[in-house]
């Protein structure tokens, strides 16, 4: 297990590639870029890009704040995601069938995607701080098995869902909760175009569970 920090503003075509090595400096072990198991710390205001980088397990990510992560197609397994005030998550997320890419088949960006979860072994992010706020952008399909926690005073989570368009053809967005969100001292809200309909409608379907109050019971 490695531990990296990133850099940022120095990839080829896309200075911001979260793929690239020279995006990223080695703090400890061994590798060029971040992989399973390993932990990445990243400073504030930070932009970071990960286009169709598949599945990684058992990442540890620190995000100071005011930080954008732009993921297409990432799913996380077991992974543990500190967020810092003003973090924004933007996945946009597609379907496959039978390994090819497009609007029909299953999700393929979230977390815990193809796992059994549970048990703790869902990956868990975390607002750091009071009064922070973390806002997750979906577009298109996005399913998450992860256990979401805001327990400071104040804090805020924004979930927003929007629409996205492969091969000229428009998919609806359509985040699947199936893990928990647990918020014990702050707010939370989610919002979409509420002018769709039909097959176009974007939705936000509830199949884990949102525990708003204190932890104490």
């Amino acid at each position: 297990m490695s531990t990296f920090n990133w850099i940022g503003n120095k990839g080829t075509n896309d200075l911001n590639d979260a793929t690239q090595a020279a995006n990223w400096s080695l703090a400890s072990g061994t590798g060029t870029t971040p992989g399973d198991g390993d932990t990445i710390n990243v400073g504030a205001g930070a932009t970071l890009d990960s286009n169709g980088a598949g599945t990684v397990t058992s990442m540890t990510i620190v995000a100071a704040g005011t930080d954008t992560f732009n993921f297409t197609d990432q799913n996380f397994v077991q992974a543990s995601l500190t967020l810092g005030d003003q973090t924004t998550l933007n996945f946009t997320g597609h379907l496959q069938n039978n390994g090819t890419i497009g609007t029909a088949g299953t999700a393929i960006s979230g977390f815990d995607l193809n796992t059994n979860g549970g048990g703790g072994n869902n990956s868990q992010i975390s607002i750091a701080g009071t009064a922070a706020s973390v806002t997750i952008n979906d577009a298109g399909y996005l399913s998450t098995d992860a256990f979401i926690k805001e327990a400071g005073a104040g804090d805020k989570l924004a979930i927003n869902i929007t629409q996205t368009v492969i091969n000229s053809t428009t998919l609806r967005g359509d985040f699947y909760l199936r893990g928990p969100i647990l918020d014990t001292g702050g707010s939370l809200t989610i919002s979409s175009d509420n002018s769709l309909t039909g097959n176009a409608a974007n939705r936000f379907s509830n199949a884990g569970y949102i525990l708003l109050g204190s932890d104490k019971g």
